[in-house]
């Protein structure tokens, strides 16, 4: 009589928590379209992006654009600013890429912009004490930016997140996902509330679910946000998808034993914490002055990816420096193969700041060489997250 009461009291309490995970998550979805469902934005073209914002900024404000690739953007707006040149120089025995060359510093930074302060500042701290050119001038090589460059990338993600917050996305979103990460733990804590006698079932438990949510998270980020995590922490993404699964189908089959009902529960609230975690990732609208930015992106966007030669040529003529100019944001929104190809058939002269030892056309240049920068930083990145 007692075991059948207790197994009544199982399934009650399963059915009132299936119904309260479940609405939850209803809760939460009212939250997101109210807090963190960007608005329409309209449909324009623009032949410059957003002249206010650094090209990092612009690709956290697009949200499609990775951070690495963002960072390594600002080398080429110092460029185009005058504070650096690059050169492709021979490769020699120390080479640890195919391709060598080396930045160098024209002079100090002197303006206003954390970001691209910070950037040049460190990347030059990395210059070993004998990089001087004849001219006495400070430089650094590939095998300068193996060191760990890190702290930069970290600083960087700050400055992007601190000085944008508040103007791009509105306050009341980042509010309100802590109310959906409560309900998320509430769940989590409801669907573990039966095996408190059991200490070892409840920690399992506890633990299935963080590494379950650890790897849905990672998952969506990779292949559905593009946001931070590239190509070089698919292996760290598949274990955690692969150790989530385990964890979750192990606490299943322990839970088999306790009943349908318990398992069941078990099941629905992890369903609906994975459901909650999805709808906490994006928990974040754009303000209207947000919304009028990330405009005039996707309007630069959607020209250059339909310019005509005509229309990039007429582009030139007001502004010499066209195509070197745009070039940041053109590789932030990886628009860079496009940019190369229009490049060639306007046929038209490499940057002052590029030199080449045998004349190697700048398109061929440029692309290796920012995607070896890319790379690097993507790979200390990641190594600092593990």
């Amino acid at each position: 009589m007692f075991y059948e009461d207790l197994e009544m009291i199982y399934e009650i309490y399963s059915i009132i928590v299936i119904g309260i995970s479940v609405l939850f998550v209803s809760i939460a979805l009212q939250i997101w379209n109210k807090y963190g469902k960007d608005n329409k934005t309209k449909e324009k073209l623009e032949y410059y992006p957003p002249t206010e914002f650094n090209s990092a900024e612009l690709g956290y404000i697009y949200k499609d654009a990775d951070v690495s690739k963002s960072i390594v953007s600002l080398l080429i707006e110092l460029a185009n600013e005058g504070y650096l040149r690059i050169e492709d120089i021979p490769p020699d025995k120390e080479s640890i890429s195919n391709y060598n060359f080396r930045i160098i510093k024209i002079k100090e930074y002197d303006r206003f912009d954390k970001c691209k302060k910070t950037f040049f500042n460190e990347l030059f701290k990395l210059s070993n004490s004998t990089n001087f050119t004849n001219m006495g001038e400070c430089f650094v090589t590939p095998k300068d930016l193996a060191y760990n460059f890190n702290p930069t990338i970290i600083e960087i993600k700050k400055h992007i997140n601190d000085t944008k917050e508040n103007d791009i996305y509105e306050a009341d979103a980042n509010k309100k996902k802590r109310s959906v990460l409560a309900v998320m733990f509430l769940i989590g804590l409801l669907i573990v509330l039966p095996f408190m006698e059991d200490e070892g079932l409840l920690s399992s438990g506890i633990v299935s679910i963080f590494v379950f949510i650890i790897a849905v998270n990672s998952f969506i980020k990779k292949f559905f946000m593009k946001d931070q995590i590239k190509s070089s922490k698919s292996k760290n993404i598949m274990v955690n998808l692969i150790l989530g699964f385990l964890c979750v189908y192990f606490i299943i089959e322990v839970l088999y034993d306790y009943g349908v009902m318990p398992l069941v529960t078990y099941i629905v609230g992890v369903i609906c914490i994975a459901i909650i975690n999805v709808i906490y990732i994006n928990m974040s609208k754009r303000t209207p002055y947000g919304d009028s930015v990330f405009e005039s992106i996707n309007g630069f966007k959607r020209f250059f990816e339909t310019a005509e030669k005509e229309q990039l040529e007429k582009l030139i003529q007001q502004n010499q420096e066209y195509m070197y100019k745009i070039l940041p944001c053109v590789y932030v929104l990886g628009l860079l193969d496009i940019w190369i190809s229009k490049f060639v058939i306007l046929n038209i002269e490499s940057p002052s700041w590029y030199n080449s030892y045998n004349k190697k056309p700048f398109q061929d240049f440029i692309y290796p060489v920012l995607q070896y920068i890319e790379d690097l930083m993507m790979l200390q990145d990641s190594t600092e997250d593990e």
